[in-house]
């Protein structure tokens, strides 16, 4: 067994039992994945025509990677998500998620798995930026997993769109 695989066996097993402690009286399922506690979102604070714009997420620890995703909105599109336009036309590309193992750093609530996803939004999206938009909200949430629209965690980050080619 790896010592990755171990870590991360010992952890399920002392998470579970540390949930089965606190839910005893409380006659709930005695394990479940528990969201990080924080998400932050890093990247420019203005998207321009003359490099790639890159945003990342990043979560911290918990007992199960997280599910990282990215919502784009402008104040042309309302609250419509732009991210699957955008994909299809090449201006947006969200990268795979990128989980890594968090050893303990002296307290148990340090380890876990700690994600982080990016998101790049290509110098083209100015020319466009007339239709969809000059500011962008760039959202990196977690959602519940039994129930899709609850967002358990998020972090948002607002972006203007400069350059000489906006039409």
């Amino acid at each position: 067994m790896t010592k990755e695989l171990k870590a991360c066996f010992l952890s399920f097993k002392k998470t579970k039992t540390k949930l089965q402690h606190k839910t005893r009286n409380k006659n709930q399922a005695s394990f479940f994945s528990d969201p990080p506690e924080k998400i932050a979102i890093s990247g420019p604070d203005e998207v321009d025509d003359n490099e790639p714009a890159r945003f990342t997420c990043r979560a911290s620890a918990s007992n199960l990677p997280s599910k990282l995703a990215f919502k784009l909105t402008s104040e042309a599109a309302s609250s419509a998500d732009l991210i699957s336009d955008l994909e299809q036309n090449g201006l947006v590309q969200v990268e795979e998620p990128e989980p890594a193992w968090q050893p303990a750093r002296g307290d148990f609530e340090d380890q876990g798995w700690a994600t982080q996803r990016s998101m790049v939004i290509s110098p083209q999206y100015v020319a466009h930026a007339g239709q969809y938009g000059r500011q962008l909200t760039v959202e990196c949430f977690v959602s519940d997993p039994y129930h899709d629209r609850r967002i358990l965690v998020s972090s948002t980050k607002y972006v203007a769109v400069r350059g000489n080619k906006i039409t």
